[in-house]
C-alpha cells in the first residue's frame, strides 16, 4: 500500500511540475496564438456579413456563410484556449510571489 501511495504522489507532483512548466512559458507565444485566434474569427464574421450582403445565389451564400462560422468557430476556440492560458499563467505568477 505504502508503494501505490508514493508512485501516486510522484505522479502527482510530475504532473503539477509539468503544468507548472507549461504555464510559464513565454507569454509572447501564447499572445501570438490569441491573435491569430482573433483575426480567424474577425475573417469568420466578415465571410458571414459578406454572404449575407452581396452573394446572390443561394447555395454560394449557405457556402461561403458555412465557411464563415466554421472559422469564427476556429478562431473563437483558438482565442479562448490562448486567453484561458495567459489568464492562469497570470495567477500563478501572482500566487508564487
Amino acid at each position: 500500500m505504502n508503494r501505490a501511495d508514493n508512485n501516486s504522489s510522484t505522479g502527482i507532483q510530475r504532473l503539477k511540475q509539468l503544468l507548472i512548466k507549461h504555464y510559464t512559458a513565454p507569454q509572447i507565444a501564447i499572445f501570438k496564438s490569441w491573435r491569430d485566434g482573433f483575426i480567424y474569427f474577425s475573417v469568420g464574421m466578415i465571410c458571414i456579413y459578406m454572404a449575407n450582403t452581396y452573394v446572390q445565389n443561394p447555395l454560394y451564400q449557405e457556402l461561403v456563410a458555412l465557411l464563415g462560422l466554421l472559422l469564427a468557430g476556429l478562431g473563437f476556440i483558438i482565442a479562448m484556449r490562448a486567453y484561458l492560458h495567459l489568464l492562469i499563467s497570470r495567477l500563478l505568477r501572482f500566487f508564487r510571489r
